[in-house]
């Protein structure tokens, strides 16, 4: 038979646990998806869309697509970060400049916009270069074309995934600086490539793991 002391004590620490047990999550909560919700609806014009999506944080960019000002980012042939994939997901993701209604996937078309899954999901660090006449893309609400292929990634569980592609039309930025981005596998060999990243809206990907360099 227990202990009625035993038992007593049991439940006093139960009692007293619990609400620091709920609080902790919630502080889970909200340094993950939540945080990023929040930071995207604290932007200027940002939106959370739930929809279908190009994730292009990681594509590299093929030069010999350039057309004025603009850019085609997501072909990738290779698997040694020397180029990368725009993505395609389903679910949350923020549009920075358009609303959700002008980024409403269709058919075979889907817009760019901004999550973090890749480096919470599949452990994608931040490579930062720092190219003088590097070239670089803003992905962000461009349109894009689904491939219909798909490209093996595995997330932090181990599990390989098939995830669909798409190839998007950027915009073009030609003035150098630092450049960053979730391609290039964390090795600044590869800062040659152009990449879209993040210099249209600076910060973003400071929540999110960086690369060891």
């Amino acid at each position: 038979m227990p202990n009625p002391v035993h038992v007593a004590r049991f439940t006093l620490a139960l009692f007293f646990l619990a609400p620091l047990l709920f609080l902790a999550a919630a502080c889970d909560s909200k340094d993950g998806k939540d945080s990023f919700e929040k930071r995207c609806l604290d932007s200027p014009s940002g939106e959370i869309c739930d929809q279908k999506y190009a994730l292009c944080i990681a594509a590299s960019c093929d030069p010999d697509t350039i057309d004025g000002d603009t850019i085609e980012c997501g072909r990738c042939d290779s698997d040694d970060g020397s180029c990368g994939h725009c993505y395609v997901f389903e679910g949350k993701s923020c549009s920075y400049n358009k609303p959700c209604s002008e980024v409403r996937p269709s058919g075979d078309i889907v817009y760019s916009t901004y999550s973090e899954v890749l480096s919470l999901e599949y452990d994608f660090g931040v490579l930062t270069c720092d190219e003088p006449d590097g070239r670089q893309a803003g992905c962000m609400d461009a349109e894009c074309r689904l491939t219909g292929e798909t490209v093996e990634l595995t997330d932090s569980l181990g599990v390989t995934q098939n995830v669909p592609t798409a190839v998007c039309k950027c915009r073009l930025i030609s003035n150098g600086g630092e450049q960053s981005t979730l391609g290039g596998k964390c090795n600044t060999e590869n800062c040659s490539s152009i990449w879209s990243t993040a210099k249209d809206h600076p910060g973003v990907l400071s929540f999110v793991p960086q690369c060891s360099q």
